[in-house]
């Protein structure tokens, strides 16, 4: 089997964690991302086999975001997982315009910027 590039947004820790740990223990090559250096180099140095790799970067941030993706396809990407999300508890009428700005930027903005810039090269290599 080929081993294949995945790349996990929100891959330090948790849900994240758990499919960067799988992808990596079924022969894959994975980079994570997520905003915690400190966290994603532990986490990256745990997962089973060699080659992984982890990038820092906020993906709400778009210019963050494209920056990492592109570090990231140094290797023809694979697998993307757009795992990265928030979820703050609070009623809508307790919810800020800027919270719930947020919650879009990280869980619909980020997806959509990683897929757009992603797949036209998985879709160029015939995925």
């Amino acid at each position: 089997m080929q081993q294949r590039h995945a790349v996990v947004t929100g891959g330090s820790r948790g849900i994240g964690l758990a499919i960067a740990t799988r992808l990596a223990s079924t022969g894959h090559r994975v980079t994570i991302l997520g905003r915690d250096a400190t966290r994603l180099a532990g986490a990256c140095q745990a997962l089973p086999g060699d080659g992984h790799g982890w990038l820092a970067a906020d993906v709400s941030d778009p210019i963050a975001l494209a920056a990492a993706l592109a570090d990231a396809a140094v290797l023809p990407i694979d697998i993307l997982v757009n795992n990265a999300g928030i979820a703050p508890s609070a009623p809508a009428l307790k919810q800020s315009r800027a919270g719930f700005e947020q919650v879009l930027a990280v869980d619909l903005l980020a997806p959509f910027q990683a897929i757009q810039a992603v797949v036209p090269s998985m879709t160029a290599r015939g995925f």
